[in-house]
Parts: structure tokens; sequence; C-alpha cells
């Protein structure tokens, strides 16, 4: 198949607080908490070593470290009399913590991903699985009537015999049946499977340009209800900052693939719109409608900007569905919700940021 390679830059605007995860958690006694600041101060490792190996503490750091229980790394210093400006020449750098509702504990701290310098970026992976769902939803929506024996083995699914892996033979067959359509293997059925027949070859993601460490802030995990209230969770967030803007480089191999930035940009919206009407206008004092461009990416976004749900069934029916998986993930009580509420999940996953209440991963996308 002749084709051209094209070339495009995207840019995301963080409309909410953003979390890509890297893994790693950071334990009370891998950072340091400044109370009367409410800042968390993160250790660089590398230069605190060499600081504790100067003062003759190297054994007594390792003895630290190794009993799990004790007191804080803020403790730690006062003990081993290691001075305010001892503790500012190794701090990689710090974190406002101003919206966290703590109780004087220190916590874990999931962290963002970063590059090796130490700088957070977004993987062009993160960038395009969220693509991929969106798209995804664009092409069964506008061919209904191709995806009904697809519906039907999604209905017909017994959830309750499974215990991981829900819709993992349905999603699977949906993603072949959509993207695996380059037959460069056909001579085995087992073949249709192989990535290699995948059109999202085509497209090709960078990661973002590196950020700054003063793009995060931490923030709390927090459930919204259908009325409004809000239950605080124990689970503390790298996050970007509203506000911070994130370039990647696209392109575009049309020798590959006959998806466009136009079919891209459609399917932002219709996933959008869709994700809107069925689910988040359900909760109190939630937007009627979103921006076009917006998309959800990271974490803790929820279960529906993750899934073709009800894009695939309507709002009534994916409501449905929606309470049979996630009965069968064992959410019965805290997310499925009765089959008479409005919607499923009737959670909306929200954090604070500078005393206001945000929907986590929210973004706006251009493409230029």
């Amino acid at each position: 198949m002749n084709g051209e390679i094209q070339y495009y830059k995207i840019i995301l605007k963080v409309q909410s607080p953003v979390h890509i995860g890297s893994g790693r958690t950071l334990k009370k006694k891998e950072y340091y908490y400044d109370h009367r600041m409410k800042k968390a101060k993160i250790i660089d490792l590398e230069k605190f070593a060499v600081l504790i190996n100067s003062k003759g503490l190297f054994d007594s750091y390792l003895e630290y470290m190794s009993y799990q229980g004790g007191y804080d790394l803020r403790e730690y210093f006062r003990r081993n009399r290691i001075t305010n400006s001892e503790l500012e020449s190794v701090i990689a750098y710090e974190i406002d913590s101003s919206d966290l509702v703590i109780e004087g504990k220190q916590f874990d701290i999931d962290t963002f991903v970063k590059d090796a310098y130490g700088k957070p970026y977004i993987p062009g992976t993160s960038l395009k699985g969220c693509l991929r769902t969106v798209l995804l939803a664009n092409y069964i929506m506008s061919s209904s009537s191709s995806y009904d024996e697809d519906r039907k083995a999604v209905r017909n699914a017994d959830f309750t015999k499974r215990q991981k892996d829900l819709l993992r033979q349905e999603g699977r067959d949906l993603q072949v049946k959509t993207f695996y359509t380059l037959g460069k293997l056909n001579e085995k059925p087992k073949h249709r499977f192989n990535a290699v027949n995948d059109i999202m070859q085509g497209i090709i993601i960078s990661d973002s340009e590196p950020l700054d460490t003063d793009c995060l802030a931490l923030c709390q995990k927090n459930d919204r209800k259908l009325n409004g209230d809000v239950t605080n969770l124990p689970t503390y967030m790298e996050c970007l900052k509203p506000g911070t803007r994130i370039t990647f480089d696209l392109k575009i191999d049309t020798a590959v693939t006959d998806i466009t930035v136009e079919f891209i940009l459609d399917s932002i919206k219709l996933f959008a719109r869709t994700y809107c009407n069925c689910f988040l206008n359900a909760f109190y004092k939630t937007p009627q409608t979103l921006p076009d461009n917006t998309v959800y990416i990271g974490g803790n976004t929820g279960f529906p900007t993750k899934t073709v749900i009800y894009n695939m069934f309507g709002r009534e029916e994916g409501k449905e569905i929606t309470v049979k998986i996630l009965s069968a993930l064992g959410f019965r009580a805290k997310n499925a919700g009765d089959i008479s509420l409005e919607v499923s999940p009737h959670i909306l996953k929200t954090t604070m940021f500078n005393q206001q209440q945000y929907r986590m991963g929210e973004t706006e996308i251009t493409i230029i």
C-alpha cells in the first residue's frame, strides 16, 4: 500500500489534576513532610546517601529503614541533628499539599511517572490508549448494526462465574474486529489476534516533552456521590496541575491506516458527548455539556472513561450492564449501585486543587 507520513503536534491542556502512575509509592521514611508549610519534600536519595555517610549515620539509617514501624523521616532528622540547611541540600523537589485532608499522620504518595532526569512526562502509550478507546467508540456508534453480535455476547456473559478479566474475551473480539484488519497473517485463525494486523500501528505518538516538577501538586482521591456529597479517601497522588500544557509529536502513516486527524477529533467529540449525556450529568451540579475536545487521561478517572459500554448500549441498558460487571467485581455496595439509581457506577472520581473540586484526568486536546 502506497502512502505518506503525516506530521502533527498534539497539545494537551490540563483542565483538572492528571495522575499517570510510575508504579512507585513513597513511604513515610522516603520523604519529608513539612506540616507548617503543607509541603511534601522529596529526597534525592543519592545526595542523601552522601550526607548521612559524611555524618557517620549510614549504619543508623540502614537500621531505621529496615524496621517496618517507627517514626517518619522528619523525626529521624531531628534525632540525628540534621539541620534545615542540610535537609534543603538533599531535596530533589517539593510539592504543595495544601488541599489534603489528613489527621496528623504521614501518608504514602503515589508518584507521577518521570524520565531518567527526574522530569514528569506523559508516555505516548498513555495518550494512544486513550485515543484507541474513543476511536473504538466511534466505530461502534457509526456502524451500530455491525456490532449486534458483540452486544449479544456482552448481554449473555455470565459475569458471576468470572473472578477477574471481566469482558476480556469480548473486549479482545471488539479490538480484533475493529482494528486488526490489515490481513498480514491469515493462514490460521489465531493469527487474527496478532498485533501485526493492527491499523493503530499507523498512529505513532511520542512521549511528551518533559515537564518541570513545579507542574506537580499533591492531590487526594475523593468519591463524589450523585447528590454531591464527597468522601475523602486515604490515597494521595502526584498530579499535574490544571493549566499545564503538554506537547507530543504525532505521525500518521497513511500506508498502514486510514484514520485521519479529522476522524480522531470527531471520535473525541462523540465520546465526550456520550460520556456527558449517559453518565456525567446525572451527578448534582455537573455540566450538561463538555468542550468537544475533552479527553480523560491517566488514573482514577472512572470506569465510563475507560470503556465503551455506554457507547455500545446507551444510557439505560449501559447502566444495567455496568451494574452486572461491577457487582461481579465485588463493588455492589460502594460503586455499582442499585439498578434503580440513575447511573452506574454511582460514584464520580474527583479531587481538590486550590480549594476547588475537580473531576480527575480531564484535559482538552488540540492537534496542529
